[in-house]
This record gives structure tokens, C-alpha cells and sequence, in this order.
């Protein structure tokens, strides 16, 4: 008999669970039918001007109102999004009306009197106020005295000001008091940032792993030397010069802190890019007729990071012939020593013009689109009729 109880005992909580597990099923099917067939709220605010209705208006679309009943659930959700909003840009005193109309809710915001910026405290607690850049903040700032207060442009200048300090070699930058004292009954705002720069950290060195260019080359590309104070803007310099040589094809820097000794290491890694480039095109010219072009690059022709570009001509009435040897100098990316030579053959009709060239240029980069050079060069053309030659000219 009691084997007989256990068993009818142990059916029945079966049955029962049974029963649970379907209804939560089903439960949650009809929630994800109702999301799915849930037709979006359309928002309009009126009352107010920008920023205030646009922010009441992105707060209560991030709620997504369609997804809860009508209620005093959702009327609180609404109240809440309504009045952070409003706070956000210094409006601590407001009303509001509420109309439903279908799928579409109109808030009628009255808005009282704006909160507004008063001078703020900013100061630089040590040697970080020593350096301009981080200085300046304290001097130039967005609290403008007397605008209305936005919470957005307190958060926004809060982390510039940190991430300025750390970018140039404060990086145990904090801040011993950070806060927005607000005075809604006064209609003031006023930020109140101390910094503390900490030490200022050094570069300890600056290694190159990989790649074929020697290390005397590769240094002329970085602004970084050891013992300089740290600044992130040139370790992407850096990074940059290096990916715009044309050397490698991939470029890697990563930086190692020592906060024992307040320095940091710079080490970059380096893979070569391909050893040739070459490029060949075949067209059509009314003056030239069928014609095919061959480029070809070698952006590392040696170790010392020199380069060779050649190109060809070829057609029935025109053929070139010229390469360019790129010597890098001491600003590797914008001044160089380039020495190019030249053949060309042109006929016209029965006169056939050949072209030989030698040029030997020092060329510097200002900016884009400025370029300067000297140099010398010499050409010597002949010009030919049949099998005489007709003119024979060599000049400098």
C-alpha cells in the first residue's frame, strides 16, 4: 500500500510540473507575440525648445513604451525619464500633461526657470600646472557664466581634461575631487575638478623588432627620444610615418610602463610588405594606336630603405623607357636624393627623335601639395631622317 501511495504521489507532482512548464511556455510565447506585434509609440513633445524637448524626447523613446501596459507602471517610468531629462540640461522645476492618442503620446511640458553656469573651481593640484596643455583648461573652459547648465558638457570636459593630462606623460592623472554642485532654489551650477598630474612619465627607449630595414633608417621616422617626456600624440606619429614609408604591412607599437621608475618603453614591431610591385596596362590612343604601359616598384631596393620605380611605354610610334632611384634623408618621408634617367624614341612620319636623360635632384616636401627641388640634369636628343642624322642637341 505504501509502494502504492509513493507511486500515485509521484504521478501527481509529475502532472503538476507538467502543467507549470506549460503554462510558463505559453506565457512566455504570448510575451514574445506581444513584442513582436508591439507597434512602436511616436513621441511629440511641445512647450519647450531644443535641448530640452529633444532630450525628453530621446529619453522617453529609449523606454520603449510599447512593450508595457497602460498603467501607474508606466506612468511612473515616464515620470522618471521626463524629469532626468529635464535635469540634464538645468531644468529642475517643470510640469508636465500627458495625451494619448492612439499610438501616439503628446507631453505638454511648462518648464520654469533655467539652471545656469556660475564660475567654476578647476586647479591643477602639482607640477602638472607647469605644462600649457594641461594648464590651459583652467583658462579656457566651455562653463560659460551665465549659459544654462548641461550635465553632457561637465561629463565631456571632466574626461578631455583627464585624457589630455595622461596624454602627455601624466599617467597616474586623477582627480581628488570631481563633483557638480547644484543649486536648483539659486539656479546654479558649478563644477568643482581638482586634478593631480602625479610624476610625469619619460621615455625609457625605443626598439624596433622585425622587418629589413636597418635601425638608423627606422629612427629617422620616430619623433620619440629616449629620456623625453612621454606623449601619446607622437607615438601615433610614429605609427604613422612608419605605415606611410611603404616599407612594411603591418605596423604594431606597444608601449610598456614602468610606474616603479615613471617611464615608459616603446616597442615596435615590424613585418615587411612585398618586395615588388608591378603594375602592366594595355589601351588605345587616336595618336598612338595600340600601346601597353609596365610600372614596376621595389619600395625596399636595399637595407637603407632606398627605392626604385621604373616605368615603360611601349607603342608603334612612342617608346619610354625611365627609372627613378628615391634616396631617403634625414626626414626620410619628405626630403630625399633622387636620381633618374631617361630614354625615349618618338617618329613622327620619317623623322624618328630619340631622347636620353640623366637628372640628379634634392627634393624637399613642405606640405600636400608644395614641393621644391634642385638639382641638375642632362639630356642629349638626336633627331634622325632616314639614315642621316639631322640634328644633334646636348644640354644642361
Amino acid at each position: 500500500m505504501v509502494g502504492e501511495h509513493f507511486a500515485m504521489s509521484l504521478r501527481c507532482v509529475g502532472g503538476l510540473l507538467r502543467v507549470i512548464c506549460c503554462a510558463i511556455v505559453a506565457c512566455s510565447l504570448h510575451h514574445q507575440a506581444a513584442a513582436v506585434d508591439a507597434v512602436p509609440i511616436e513621441i511629440e513633445v511641445s512647450g519647450v525648445d531644443d535641448p530640452l524637448r529633444s532630450n525628453i524626447r530621446a529619453h522617453l523613446v529609449s523606454l520603449e513604451l510599447e512593450q508595457f501596459a497602460s498603467g501607474p507602471r508606466r506612468e511612473r517610468r515616464i515620470d522618471v525619464a521626463i524629469r532626468r531629462a529635464a535635469a540634464a540640461v538645468g531644468h529642475y522645476d517643470i510640469d508636465y500633461v500627458l495625451s494619448w492618442q492612439a499610438q501616439v503620446l503628446t507631453v505638454q511640458v511648462e518648464a520654469g526657470p533655467v539652471v545656469r553656469w556660475v564660475k567654476p573651481q578647476l586647479r591643477v593640484a602639482d607640477d602638472a600646472i607647469l605644462d600649457v596643455a594641461v594648464l590651459g583648461p583652467t583658462l579656457v573652459h566651455p562653463f560659460v557664466i551665465g549659459e544654462a547648465m548641461n550635465h553632457e558638457v561637465y561629463d565631456r570636459f571632466k574626461r578631455q581634461w583627464l585624457d589630455t593630462a595622461r596624454a602627455h606623460g601624466f599617467l597616474d592623472a586623477h582627480y581628488s575631487e570631481s563633483r557638480l554642485r547644484i543649486e536648483p532654489e539659486e539656479l546654479r551650477a558649478k563644477a568643482i575638478l581638482t586634478l593631480h598630474g602625479g610624476p610625469r612619465y619619460r621615455i625609457s627607449s625605443v626598439s624596433f623588432n622585425g622587418g629589413s630595414i636597418n635601425q638608423k633608417m627606422l629612427r629617422r621616422y620616430s619623433p620619440l627620444r629616449r629620456g623625453e617626456y612621454f606623449r601619446w600624440n607622437r607615438v601615433n606619429i610614429l605609427r604613422r610615418n612608419l605605415e606611410r614609408s611603404g616599407y612594411f604591412r603591418l605596423v604594431n607599437v606597444e608601449t610598456v610602463v614602468d610606474e616603479a621608475e615613471h617611464t615608459v618603453a616603446v616597442l615596435v614591431e615590424l613585418i615587411d610588405g612585398a618586395t615588388h610591385d608591378v603594375g602592366i596596362g594595355i589601351g588605345f590612343a587616336t595618336d598612338t594606336g595600340l600601346r601597353s604601359r609596365l610600372r614596376w616598384n621595389i619600395p625596399r631596393f636595399n637595407r637603407y630603405g632606398h627605392s626604385l620605380y621604373t616605368q615603360a611605354l611601349l607603342s608603334e610610334p612612342l617608346q619610354e623607357l625611365s627609372t627613378t632611384l628615391r634616396i631617403p634623408l634625414t626626414d626620410p618621408l619628405y626630403r630625399s636624393f633622387n636620381i633618374s634617367a631617361g630614354w625615349e624614341r618618338r617618329r613622327v612620319e620619317s623623322t624618328t627623335t630619340k631622347v636620353g636623360s640623366l637628372d640628379a635632384r634634392l627634393m624637399d616636401q613642405w606640405w600636400d601639395n608644395w614641393l621644391t627641388s634642385f638639382g641638375i640634369g642632362y639630356n642629349r636628343e638626336t633627331s634622325e631622317e632616314g639614315d642621316e642624322v639631322s640634328l644633334l642637341t646636348s644640354y644642361l
